[in-house]
């Protein structure tokens, strides 16, 4: 079915929800009332701002129907942060995720199978996915502090969902626990991105409170923050692209 949501739209939605999510007030994060060391604030609202355009362009081809891939757009987007980011890349898995998300949501308006279609879009075999998102990871690795980074080779897979289940079977580093629980949420359906939209489908109140409460009933033993926090405004946008206007 195809989706109920214009290019321009989808671009307001994605600025949006990256700069709803990083204000929200909540622990162990960048706020709006605290910056993270090397993460500060205004990386995350300039980087939000500066990729929207992206996202409206991968909307515009797949309604031309051109058959984009998922990350067609990826790398355009990370090195347009880089120019006004004033320390490293921070907002690389944010990215990633949001592509994803974004693709399924115009394929697919309905809420009620969207995280099937997630699933079934991660699995589908497409080499570019596979070159593009590989090559993602090289621009935002290159200056990485950690070796095993830096010297990051793309994974033979055929398609998204191999790629990061490569790295469950050849983990990079197992001592990278934030990279595993990256991994987990694609070879485990997303958990983190349902446990964020289920909690706003079910609660009332404003969106930023909304937020905070999730994050507050989120168990944040068993997964990094910044994974989290990523998953969280991928929901926002996926919440409100089903919301009417």
């Amino acid at each position: 079915m195809p989706s109920n949501l214009t290019p321009d739209e989808i671009q307001d939605l994605v600025t949006y929800s990256f700069c709803l999510e990083v204000l929200s007030d909540k622990d162990g994060c960048t706020t709006r009332y605290k910056d993270i060391p090397g993460k500060p604030l205004h990386d995350f609202i300039s980087s939000a701002i500066v990729s929207g355009k992206y996202f409206r362009l991968l909307a515009r081809d797949i309604v031309d129907g051109k058959n984009p891939g998922v990350f067609d757009y990826l790398l355009n987007a990370l090195l347009d942060s880089r120019k006004i980011s004033s320390s490293k890349l921070i907002n690389f898995g944010l990215l990633q995720m949001m592509f994803i998300v974004v693709y399924v949501r115009l394929i697919d308006q309905n809420p009620r199978t969207i995280f099937e279609s997630l699933n079934n879009l991660v699995k589908r075999k497409d080499i570019r996915d596979v070159d593009k998102l590989g090559r993602g990871h090289l621009e935002a690795w290159k200056d990485s502090t950690k070796n095993y980074r830096r010297n990051f080779q793309i994974p033979a897979s055929e398609s998204i969902y191999d790629f990061y289940l490569n790295n469950i079977i050849n983990p990079i580093r197992s001592d990278d626990i934030g990279g595993i629980h990256w991994t987990e949420e694609f070879v485990n359906g997303f958990p983190t991105i349902r446990h964020f939209y289920d909690y706003f489908e079910k609660t009332t109140g404003s969106l930023a409170e909304r937020i905070k409460g999730a994050y507050d009933s989120f168990d944040k033993k068993y997964i990094r923050i910044g994974v989290i926090a990523d998953m969280c405004a991928v929901a926002i946008f996926l919440h409100l692209s089903f919301q009417q206007p």
